[in-house]
């Protein structure tokens, strides 16, 4: 190419989405995105729900095909990761050597899951990040395993409905007092919790893995409590870290995901950074969101600012659902230890119910187990009154 276009970096939801929406915008220039996975641009969500339940497969879940990229006329370089970035330059140097020159750049680079390091080196010990690593756990579900999930956010319990489902005996540990609690609180946490283990799941609160050691085909697990778990499959999901390492030494570095304003914006001109990788300022403080509405939002904002559309000045839509033991659960905004908690609609004990959080009188999330149609009416009024 003459002209360097605009380089995405990551070819997830937000890269995909951000190059889809540049196009239907009518943005004539080059367009390129440089992707880690040599698969094509995929869904991450089913990955820890239908996919690894066997329920759909890779052709279900992708965003952007051979024939799309074709006809958009996007060029995707598959499995080429990003080393390093020459801002002066405008240059973006890959893993081989390569330099891909750049008019415009959207950092895409998402997050990848931590690790623990009493459990490094040990096989069969899973992390749920991309599709191969979803397809070698679904494999493994296949002989009924005894799973051990070393962590109870909602991808460690996606992976626990799944692992129930194949027939697997499910034990699920999670250091703070309740599972989900990060996310949702306590007393919320709670509810999840206790739904789970209605279902069968075995559930260990405030643990962590102190050692862990395998005689090759199982593994031996012993916790902060002496206890000890012999597991045949071990889940890692303990949480992310943003994949920002290929941007050290630049002023975009940052070690908790790539400040930038609710429009992907950032310090430097015609960088913009959307998807997991982004830390936009919502409702006054700077954050990664992390799920799967917020990163399509922004492609869509930044696809805008590049085609040189006004700047949208609405909050993101900070929307989270889950698929959990057949309840749906949804939460838009955010809820800490400080929130009051409001039943509006239904009844925690019956698991369907729409709960508001208010801080110092304000509402700041609404959440909803099994109750859809009044989510959305109490996510609507929510938004009228925050707007």
């Amino acid at each position: 190419m003459s002209d360097p276009g605009v380089v995405i970096v990551g070819g997830g939801l937000a890269g995909a989405r951000t190059a889809q929406a540049l196009r239907s915008r009518g943005f004539a220039e080059p367009i390129r995105i440089v992707a880690g996975e040599d698969a094509w641009p995929y869904d991450r969500p089913p990955l820890s729900k239908e996919f690894l339940a066997g329920e759909v497969g890779e052709e279900d879940i992708c965003l952007l095909s051979a024939d799309a990229c074709a006809e958009l006329d996007i060029e995707l370089m598959r499995g080429q990761r990003a080393a390093s970035l020459d801002l002066d330059r405008r240059e973006l140097l890959l893993a081989d050597g390569v330099r891909v020159p750049f008019n415009q750049l959207v950092v895409a680079t998402g997050a990848a899951p931590r690790t623990l390091p009493q459990l490094d080196g040990l096989g069969n010990v899973f992390t749920l990040r991309d599709v191969g690593d979803a397809r070698a756990l679904r494999d493994a579900f296949a002989s009924k395993p005894r799973v051990l999930i070393v962590g109870g956010g909602f991808i460690g319990l996606e992976a626990a409905c799944a692992a129930h489902a194949r027939g697997c005996r499910v034990t699920v540990i999670e250091a703070s007092a309740q599972p989900m609690s990060a996310v949702l609180g306590a007393k919320l946490g709670k509810t999840i919790g206790e739904w789970h283990e209605s279902h069968g799941v075995r559930l260990l609160r405030e643990r962590s893995v102190t050692h862990a050691e395998t005689d090759g085909e199982t593994l031996r697990v012993t916790l902060s409590d002496d206890a000890t778990i012999t597991a045949d499959v071990v889940v890692l999901a303990v949480g992310v870290r943003a994949e920002v390492d290929w941007l050290s030494g630049t002023a975009l570095h940052s070690e908790d995901g790539v400040p930038c304003d609710i429009n992907g914006r950032t310090v430097v001109e015609g960088v913009f950074a959307a998807g997991d990788v982004a830390r936009p300022r919502v409702h006054g403080r700077s954050v990664r969101l992390g799920h799967w509405t917020p990163a399509n939002d922004m492609a869509r904002r930044v696809a805008g600012v590049l085609s040189g559309a006004e700047d949208d000045e609405r909050e993101l839509d900070d929307y989270f659902w889950s698929d959990q033991f057949g309840a749906r659960l949804q939460l838009v905004g955010s809820i800490d230890e400080d929130s009051e908690l409001v039943v509006e609609t239904g009844a925690i004990e019956d698991s369907s119910f729409v709960a508001s959080c208010h801080v110092e009188g304000k509402p700041s999330a609404v959440f909803a187990m099994n109750r859809p149609r009044d989510f959305l009416r109490a996510r609507l009024a929510m938004q009228a009154v925050t707007a």
